[in-house]
């Protein structure tokens, strides 16, 4: 049942043992079989083992699998007491995560750590809060206490010019470093270590035995010997061409001088003055007639060689001592660094600790300091506790240790004696450098071990490279390519003998009709017509990376149509072979994945071109509720609350439902206050119009539109004044009660479960956000910003699915990690790798540090370090290695059949212009570096090999876009036909009293008759527009148009806000919204009515006027106060959405302040106005029509007549019937 391999692996004791295991080679099941020996066979107590999965959802597998031997076992010695026991402790075995392990090891010692045992973890988006908070305090104190220090002063005007003055970038920059920092084993050592390389005095040492040094030099060097083998490869081509001499001779002239360059140059300093030596000679005119050859020669030394010089002398910028001197000149800027980091490390531990909470970076951290600490010396040592768990391990198992940290490598080894470590991965699979996985690690003892043989006594290491998951065809097809591109320099895996996986899945049987080699796709997007204007394309989509986007999702589509075709050809005719039922069946949906780098965009494209054409698909991506539209709309207006003056998000709030202002109107609102934000421009613009209306009659839709800007001006004010008393999910609620924005969105039938679920989760935020910290408003947007940028911070619904359920998956590739599918389609392979940024500030990275510039006051210039750029190299280098074994993942998931998709502007272009340069059966690694894609670098490995070895392991397709494109419609229209011939010539039968086949005659005579009578459903809305509110369709019904602008959001300035004014009209509405007529008789009634609304937050003391009181007073004891206490029902703050065609083509939308039945039994409606209006007939002229479409609105929604429509105006005391003479 076991190979050799797996044997060694499971029988080898004594030994700190590596096994090297390959995708599909059985490594689970070897870590289990190796358990379950020492259990049964070596009577190891399961609590005398320690096994570190990756995974909870591992652990409990591992688990699982050990019962399930452990009852194998049992069965067969039924009275065997220590298995029994073994089955008891299972479920408490040391079977878990590194941070499981972590927080059992803190919680049994907080009394040593001096903390709450009652500690919690924070999750992150509070923990960025809490850092904040810590940020915010500590520069604080710093600006302080350089205003008394001059000294101080300077070093933080030094540390600011090098990173950044603005508090935000700052704090940023600050986070960074912190996170770096708390990768390593010991933090602060690390950080002072790096800082310090700033400062090291190499005055006799060469800069190349630097490790920053090394990284460039090696890296320039490497490019120097691909120049070297391309420059002397093109000589070949010309050298016994006589009319090539003059090119021959300058080029060779220039190729010699490289390697003069390569064989000397063998310091930094040498490198750096023969780089800067090295000159280029003028060619003259070629007048020869092998014009290809010429311009393959030209492109490679002028395009090429030129470039490459250039950039590698940037490289190499300056002299060692030259680069010494920037290193102190950065050292001044830098060394300031470590205090801020210290200071603040203590200040958000404080908050952490007076809250008894830790932190993910935390558990680690702190259970590390259980068992390592410091002598008198300062050299690290182990502590008892550490040498207390060393005893009570036997044996350590790490699984997926290619992902392992720095941080938990220590960890381990302190609790590990000097041979009892067992170690499973593959360093191929390394792909989780976000969560700080070290493949160096693992590498270092790949490096250092022995292969393990009989006379093995060290460390060991085990081979495990058969693979028992896939087809032989589909295993060659990926050795073919992984041993031409992936390397030590790329990939961190030298591809070789030992690497390459072995065929073991011999219970496969073969069909022979099928094609089973790896298929590769090439659409290729350059139509024979169009040759031409390709380099014009290419030019366009550099000068706009926009359109080029939107290019790329186009051509994407191109490529989810062929997925369809593929998966098409697949299902039901293509033969799975089932191993356990040792036979074929016809493949289903289930039997495919597709898999992405990345899932965003392109996997909705993917989902929908599957779903429209009717194949069933599960596409796992979730999208942030952040950005769905009400919870935009919420934050916006939140952010508006916190600081008004934000035109992006005051603009966003005055053209949604809250603020139903119009575009024109807006427009008005600026030009009546230019060169202002919006938020002052509101004031002026409310002034400007309140005098236009005193002095002249003013048109009638400004008269709206001052309505508009003082009911909005009074709805923020009140808001913010209430963020300072008013909790934020109390402010949150407040706005769901007192806008539309709940009701607006419940009335999307088939979004609303979502968007109310939304609505509410920005309540809980709230809620749970208060519960940990009392803080602002903006501290809580802070909160909800860290949120959004949570990856898995639960911000948006997880889609759950069956495994057995028959869908076609798509999937990222690092969620497929660990999983395996019949047929795996690999798509968007052309997507650009994703290499982190390395133009910030700082960079940051784990073998050469810190990387920031050097600062030259004097020169007024700024530029990159030495150790910056070595860092950036590297940053690139290790990106586009994890790339490689991305690609290595998604490949090794298929079982049967792989399938490659990519999309290349010119197929023929980019074959011509491979580089091919082999050294030891491998594509020069520097090319491998180059390329930025999946595709690139398959096809590069595929076109190394012969005729004969491409058709014997690839189907390579080339596809031209305009044939694909013809092809799709073709067949769309051969389908389209088929299904419509089908149904006609089963009509015709049925209607000539013939046969039919397959189809019932009922179910024909409802086709024809739906074809015959068909009406449609919603003629009366054909005409149907946009939603307008109420006040919109005034102005519209008064013939007055607003001449037409386009609208520009404009820059705001930085000045003072415009005080606010009274917020008389809502304080009123807001009192009458929660009257109770019944109950209020007399003045003190109403006194106790309005001190119980104070005591509930409701409304203001300080808002409320004795004029309000009074005026109030006198409507309950109104011609319509007297009727409401007789009513048993009224109706308040009433809102609608009309759809009536007589009244306009739009939807209307409004909220109606108060109707009720009245002793006829019909409505009557009310209008509360707070408005300044002297005559009665000024509030008919202006509120009939508005009046006139709540009337008919009621009576559609209630199908009551309404008998009475009345505007109460506060300002006359009395209330004005409005009669309908609008219509």
């Amino acid at each position: 049942m076991w190979t050799e391999k797996q044997k060694e692996a499971i029988d080898k004791r004594n030994s700190n043992i590596l096994v090297s295991a390959s995708a599909g080679s059985g490594k689970t099941a070897v870590l289990v079989e190796r358990v379950i020996n020492r259990v049964i066979d070596d009577n190891v107590d399961i609590n005398k083992l320690l096994i570190v999965t990756f995974t909870n959802a591992s652990a409990s597998e591992l688990k699982e699998r050990l019962l399930k031997r452990i009852y194998e076992a049992l069965d067969k010695d039924k009275s065997n007491a220590f298995l029994k026991r073994q089955i008891q402790n299972i479920n408490i075995a040391n079977i878990e995560t590194i941070h499981s392990f972590c927080l059992k090891l803190i919680r049994s010692n907080f009394d040593v750590l001096e903390i709450d045992p009652n500690i919690k973890i924070v999750d992150e988006s509070y923990s960025n809060v809490l850092k904040i908070k810590a940020i915010n305090n500590v520069l604080e104190k710093l600006y302080i206490k350089a205003n008394k220090d001059d000294l101080e002063k300077e070093k933080l005007y030094k540390f600011l010019e090098l990173f950044s003055s603005k508090d935000d970038k700052l704090t940023e920059y600050i986070l960074k470093i912190y996170s770096y920092i708390n990768s390593f084993s010991y933090p602060f050592d690390t950080l002072k270590s790096n800082i310090e390389k700033y400062n090291q005095n190499l005055d006799n040492i060469d800069l190349v035995k630097t490790d920053f040094g090394k990284e460039i030099y090696d890296d320039v060097i490497s490019s120097l010997n691909l120049l070297l083998l391309e420059g002397n490869n093109k000589l070949k081509l010309i050298e016994a061409k006589e009319d090539f001499v003059k090119i021959y001779e300058i080029l060779d002239s220039e190729v010699t001088y490289i390697k003069s360059i390569l064989d000397n140059a063998d310091s930094w300093d040498k490198l750096y003055t023969m780089l800067n030596n090295f000159s280029f000679s003028r060619m003259s005119a070629y007048k020869g007639e092998d014009i290809d050859l010429k311009e393959d020669v030209l492109y490679f030394r002028n395009k090429i060689l030129k470039k490459e010089i250039e950039d590698l002398k940037k490289q190499v910028y300056e002299t060692s001592s030259n680069i010494l001197n920037d290193n102190k000149i950065a050292y001044e800027y830098v060394s300031y660094m470590y205090d801020i980091i210290f200071e603040f490390d203590k200040k958000y531990s404080k908050l952490k600790q007076d809250a008894a909470l830790i932190d993910f970076n935390d558990i680690e951290h702190l259970a590390l300091k259980l068992l390592v600490k410091k002598d008198e010396n300062g050299n690290y040592e182990l502590t008892e506790i550490a040498k207390q768990k060393r005893s009570e391990f036997e044996e350590i198992y790490t699984d997926e240790y290619q992902d392992t940290s720095m941080v938990q490598e220590t960890i381990l080894q302190a609790i590990s004696n000097s041979n009892n470590r067992f170690m499973v991965g593959d360093v191929k699979q390394s792909i989780y450098k976000f969560r700080q996985a070290m493949p160096e690690i693992f590498n270092e003892k790949y490096k250092n071990y022995e292969v393990n043989n009989a006379d093995s006594k060290g460390s060991v290491k085990i081979l495990l490279n058969k693979n028992f998951r896939s087809r032989k065809q589909v295993i060659d097809s990926i050795n073919k390519i992984f041993e031409k591109i992936m390397s030590d320099k790329v990939g961190n895996c030298n591809y070789s003998e030992s690497e390459k996986l072995e065929f073991g899945a011999t219970l496969y049987e073969e069909d022979k009709s099928l094609d089973y080699r790896a298929k590769i796709n090439v659409i290729d997007l350059k139509d024979e017509e169009e040759s031409n204007k390709e380099s014009n394309k290419e030019s366009n989509k550099e000068n706009n990376d926009g359109d080029a986007y939107l290019s790329e999702l186009k051509n994407f589509e191109i490529e989810a149509r062929m997925v369809l075709e593929e998966i098409k050809n697949i299902v039901g005719k293509f033969n799975v072979y089932d191993v356990k039922e040792k036979k074929f069946h016809k493949a289903r949906y289930k039997d495919i994945v597709i898999l992405l780098r990345s899932i965003k965009d392109k996997g909705m494209i993917l989902e929908n071109v599957l779903k429209e054409n009717g194949i069933p698909v599960f596409c796992d991506v979730s999208s942030s509720i952040f950005e769905s539209d009400e919870i935009k709309l919420v934050l916006s207006l939140l952010k508006v609350i916190d600081n008004p003056i934000q035109d992006v998000y005051m603009v966003s709030v005055m053209y949604s439902i809250i603020g139903n202002f119009t575009l024109d109107e807006m427009l008005v609102i600026k030009s009546l206050a230019n060169n202002t934000c919006m938020y002052n421009s509101l004031y002026i613009s409310r002034d400007i119009l309140k005098d236009k209306l005193k002095n002249t009659n003013i048109e009638v839709d400004n008269k709206i539109l001052l309505q508009k800007i003082e009911y909005f001006i009074t709805f923020l004010e009140e808001y913010i004044n209430i963020k300072k008393i008013y909790s934020v999910s109390k402010i949150i609620l407040k706005l769901y009660k007192e806008t539309n924005i709940y009701n607006e969105y419940l009335l999307e039938k088939d979004t609303a479960k979502m968007k109310k679920a939304n609505l509410n989760y920005l309540v809980d935020i709230a809620i749970n956000y208060e519960n940990n910290f009392d803080g602002s408003l903006s501290t809580y947007l802070k909160y909800v910003e860290s949120l959004k940028d949570k990856v898995d911070s639960g911000s948006a619904t997880a889609k759950i699915i069956s495994e057995n359920e028959d869908v076609v998956r798509i999937m990222t590739i690092h969620k497929s990690k660990g999983l395996e599918f019949p047929v795996v389609m690999l798509c968007d392979t052309t997507r650009k790798y994703n290499i982190r940024d390395t133009s910030d500030t700082i960079v940051m990275e784990s073998s050469l540090g810190i990387g920031v510039n050097v600062v030259k006051e004097d020169l007024n210039i700024t530029y990159p370090s030495v150790i910056k750029q070595a860092i950036k190299n590297k940053i690139v280098k290790d990106s586009k290695s994890e790339e490689l074994r991305m690609l290595y993942v998604a490949l090794t998931r298929a079982k049967e059949k792989l399938i490659i998709f990519g999309t290349l502007n010119d197929y023929e272009k980019f074959i011509q212009n491979q580089k091919i340069s082999i050294e030891n059966g491998k594509v020069n690694y520097k090319i491998v570096e180059k390329n930025s894609d999946y595709f690139s670098n398959i096809l590069l490995a595929i076109s190394t090999l012969n005729d004969s070895e491409k058709n014997e392991y690839f189907d390579v397709n080339i596809l031209n876009k305009s044939k694909v494109i013809e092809s799709i419609k073709l067949k769309d229209k051969n389908e389209r036909d088929t299904k419509n011939l089908s149904l006609k010539m089963n009509i015709e039968n049925f209607l000539n009293g013939k046969d039919v086949d397959n189809v019932k005659i009922k179910e024909l005579s409802s086709i024809i008759e739906n074809n015959l009578d068909f009406k449609y459903k919603y003629l009366d809305d054909v005409n149907l527009q946009s939603r307008v509110s109420v006040s919109e369709l005034k102005r519209k019904e008064n013939n007055i148009d607003v001449e037409e602008y386009s609208f520009e959001i404009p820059e705001c300035i930085n000045e003072n806000k415009i005080q606010s004014g009274a917020n008389y009209g809502t304080t009123m509405h807001k009192m009458l919204m929660y009257i109770d007529y019944n109950k209020i008789s007399t003045k003190e009634d109403l006194q106790k009515y309005i001190e119980n609304l104070i005591s509930d937050n409701v409304v203001k003391k300080e808002s409320i006027t004795s004029d309000m009181i009074r005026k109030i007073y006198k409507f309950l004891n109104s011609k319509i106060g007297k009727e409401l206490k007789e009513c048993k029902k009224i109706n308040k703050e009433k809102e609608f959405i009309l759809v009536d065609s007589k009244i306009s083509n739009s939807q209307i939308q409004g909220i109606i302040d108060l109707y009720y039945i009245n002793q006829n039994g019909n409505i009557t409606l009310v209008d509360f106005k707070t408005d300044n209006l002297e005559e009665e007939e000024m509030f008919i002229q202006k509120y009939n029509i508005q009046l006139d479409i709540y009337k008919r609105a009621l009576e559609k929604l209630t199908g009551i007549s309404v008998e009475k429509t009345y505007i109460y105006s506060f300002k006359l005391g009395k209330e004005i019937e409005i009669k309908y003479e609008w219509l």
